[in-house]
């Protein structure tokens, strides 16, 4: 996982034992999960700035009845975040190909290619910009080719 992803997970974390707290003040609820954190560290959890243990998600998910997976899964709005990031990527990619970009516009509205932008993170420019002349030849040759 890069450091970029690692700051991501925190934020997510933090973000849902925030939720959880609810009302309850840092002290209080650091009392709840048995003082295994400090408020200030708590803080620093919440904020994404530190990534929670694992001994303290584990904590939290039995005081609170949640699964130790649920701190993990991403919420809808990551994922918003996530699919835009490698729209980006992909774009600044192929910024310098006027007719790869347009064939991405049409691309990028097919609901059964989207799951294809979110696996472009780990790709160079050029692997991208391949990768997308390939998706055309293929598209091409079924255009040429209907079955």
């Amino acid at each position: 996982m890069s450091k970029c992803e690692d700051q991501v997970l925190a934020k997510r974390i933090g973000a849902k034992i925030r939720g959880i707290r609810g009302n309850l003040s840092r002290e209080e609820f650091v009392e709840a999960i048995d003082r295994i954190v400090t408020p200030q560290s708590l803080y620093r959890v919440e904020k994404g700035l530190r990534k929670a243990s694992d001994k303290v998600l584990q904590k939290i998910s039995e005081k609170f009845n949640k699964p130790l997976s649920w701190f993990y899964e991403p919420d809808c709005e990551t994922e918003a975040i996530q699919a835009e990031f490698s729209r980006l990527k992909i774009l600044e990619a192929i910024q310098n190909d006027p007719s790869l970009l347009e064939f991405f516009e049409k691309l990028s509205q097919r609901s059964d290619l989207k799951i294809m932008f979110k696996q472009v993170k780990d790709l160079s420019p050029e692997s991208i910009k391949r990768l997308i002349r390939i998706i055309r030849a293929i598209e091409d040759e079924e255009d040429e080719n209907p079955t």
